[in-house]
């Protein structure tokens, strides 16, 4: 029987989506038990500012593209679907493991009332798995792995 979530049913992707749910359980006992700066700690993400330089391209070609789509899926199902902030680290992470530079951005809106919100981006785009429109949100900060923090 061939599964609706994952793409083309390869091991692979199994094996992949197993990872993301680990991963997305992790994030969320870092989060719990230490809050953002231990999460930012435990995977390597510094936060590198608004102006800093752009992800290297070319990463984004048919294997991030599909890392991107199942973990995209799995952190979506009931019982890992979670607010912005750690799906996002959930999903960098996952995409950094693959080996496709990615970037947690967060951001804040005052349009209607205030409210933050947190997304992925890589050279080529944005990867938003929430509802919340991102254009609204102005960016306050850049967590990137394995970066240097500035000066």
């Amino acid at each position: 029987m061939r599964s609706r979530l994952l793409p083309a049913g390869r091991a692979s992707d199994l094996l992949l989506a197993v990872r993301t749910a680990l991963i997305m359980a992790q994030v969320r006992v870092v989060l719990t038990r230490g809050g953002l700066p231990r999460a930012l700690s435990s995977y390597g993400l510094t936060a590198v500012g608004t102006t800093a330089p752009g992800l290297r391209t070319g990463a984004w070609d048919t294997r991030a593209r599909h890392v991107a789509r199942v973990a995209g899926v799995v952190l979506k199902l009931p019982g890992l679907r979670s607010t912005c902030l750690p799906t996002s680290l959930a999903l960098a992470r996952v995409l950094q493991r693959n080996d496709v530079p990615a970037d947690v951005v967060i951001g804040v809106s005052a349009a209607a009332g205030f409210s933050a919100h947190a997304w992925v981006e890589l050279a080529e785009g944005r990867i938003d798995l929430s509802s919340h429109p991102v254009h609204a949100h102005r960016e306050i900060s850049r967590l990137r792995h394995g970066a240097s923090a500035p000066s």
